[in-house]
C-alpha cells in the first residue's frame, strides 16, 4: 500500500512539473509600455505597433509581440513555435 502511494505521489509530481513547463513555455507577459521600451533601448516607436503592456499572452493564440532588434525601431513579430522542417515564409 505504501509503495502504491509513493508511486501516485511521483506521478503527481511529474504531472505538475510538466504543467509548469508548458505554462512557462507557452505564456508570456510584457509589462513595459512602448515609450519605456523605446527609451531603454533607444528605439523609435512605429505608429502601427500595439501599445502594450501585455499582462498575459498565450503562445497557442500566436499573438503579435514587440521585439527589440538591431533595427532603429521596435518591431512586431508573430510569436509561436515553428517546426524544424518548415522552410517557407508563412508558417500558418
Amino acid at each position: 500500500m505504501k509503495e502504491l502511494r509513493m508511486k501516485e505521489l511521483r506521478n503527481l509530481e511529474m504531472s505538475l512539473k510538466i504543467s509548469i513547463f508548458i505554462f512557462m513555455c507557452y505564456s508570456n507577459s510584457s509589462t513595459s509600455t512602448n515609450v519605456q521600451l523605446a527609451e531603454r533601448y533607444k528605439k523609435k516607436i512605429p505608429a502601427d505597433i500595439q501599445t502594450g503592456p501585455v499582462f498575459f499572452a498565450s503562445g497557442f493564440s500566436f499573438p503579435n509581440w514587440r521585439i527589440i532588434t538591431t533595427d532603429e525601431s521596435i518591431r512586431e513579430m508573430k510569436w509561436g513555435l515553428i517546426p524544424h522542417w518548415f522552410s517557407g515564409e508563412d508558417p500558418k
